[in-house]
């Protein structure tokens, strides 16, 4: 009997540590990711600004590209190598941008293959809204990778956006281009099609001037 207690307890003990440590994992994870997702939204901002102020001193319309080398002179701009996005994939986002203005948020949610809580998440952004503790979540604990990464920087994103562009157009349009980017080729488009998402709020606010 006393075997059987202690065998017990025992088992107890090591169920516990096994939880604690599986929690403190699940803790270092989210956290290495809070950490990558906040150089992306930085670098998504300066990749934008870098754009902006291109279109602005030569009196540029939003860049619509009918050729890979007139993409890749933006690309080299911003520091990426020319080719590193192809002209299809942006197409692409700036589509699938002009569907969710058009259409609504939620009509281009509802065409997309995400989870219920990453789409609530992601028309919460696109109305102006960051979520507050996002990664405390248990909704956000539970999601697959790809998804925690694509609201997290949709969250960030939305939450650090200039003042002087945020707006409904500009929040739809960040949140359409983060979910239609991953969606598209993973997580870093998903860092590309919020790119094309803030240059579309720059160039909104520039034409509303």
């Amino acid at each position: 009997m006393k075997k059987q207690i202690l065998f017990s307890i025992v088992c107890l003990s090591l169920l516990f540590v096994s939880v604690s440590c599986s929690d403190e994992n699940k803790a270092a994870d989210v956290q290495e990711l809070s950490l990558k997702v906040e150089k992306d939204v930085a670098n998504i901002l300066r990749s934008a600004e870098i754009i902006r102020e291109d279109i602005e001193e030569n009196r540029n319309p939003i860049p619509n590209f009918e050729t890979q080398a007139e993409l890749d002179q933006y690309l080299v701009l911003v520091g990426e190598q020319p080719g590193s996005v192809s002209l299809s994939f942006f197409n692409q986002v700036v589509g699938n941008i002009g569907i969710a203005e058009t259409e609504g948020m939620g009509y281009f949610l509802n065409q997309q293959n995400y989870s219920g809580f990453a789409r609530s998440t992601l028309l919460t952004n696109s109305e102006g809204e960051a979520i507050p503790d996002l990664t405390q979540r248990a909704e956000f604990l539970n999601l697959d990778l790809s998804e925690k990464e694509t609201i997290l920087l949709s969250n960030m994103l939305v939450d650090n956006l200039p003042p002087n562009i945020n707006g409904n157009e500009c929040y739809v349009a960040v949140a359409a281009g983060v979910s239609i980017g991953t969606l598209i080729c993973g997580p870093d488009c998903g860092v590309i099609g919020g790119i094309v998402g803030v240059v579309y709020c720059f160039w909104v606010k520039f034409h509303d001037q």
